[in-house]
């Protein structure tokens, strides 16, 4: 997988070109960010335990994804969870997310085999 921020969309790209974007400017009254995690469940004050760099092998799991708005620490935003698979390693998974105050927004979209499977904002 391969991480970056380009036209103001963080994006995670895998070697099947499955990719998540999302938007990654920020206003004055939010936090929008992503992390990496061995943990599948989402808590706002997580940091990452997971370097970029390591996501390298990962791939998205087409399969999982969770969302949630109105999250304990995130005000009125939310987030949004991936799991990413790589043969003989544990899975680590993709976390975005955006603590606002109800004024602003970051879109997403999730798309696998040139086909948006699930999109929205946080």
């Amino acid at each position: 997988m391969k991480i970056f921020e380009r036209d103001g969309a963080w994006n995670f790209v895998d070697a099947n070109n499955a990719f998540v974007g999302f938007e990654s400017e920020q206003s004055c009254c939010e936090h929008a960010g992503y992390i990496l995690s061995r943990n599948a469940s989402f808590d706002a004050s997580e940091e990452s335990g997971v370097k970029d760099a390591d996501a390298e092998p990962y791939s998205f799991d087409p399969r999982f994804f969770a969302t949630c708005k109105g999250q304990e620490g995130l005000g009125e935003g939310g987030y949004a969870i991936f799991r990413l698979v790589a043969d003989g390693l544990d899975p680590i998974y993709l976390k975005i997310s955006n603590s606002h105050n109800g004024y602003y927004g970051h879109g997403f979209s999730f798309t696998v085999g040139g086909k948006v499977v699930k999109e929205g904002t946080l």
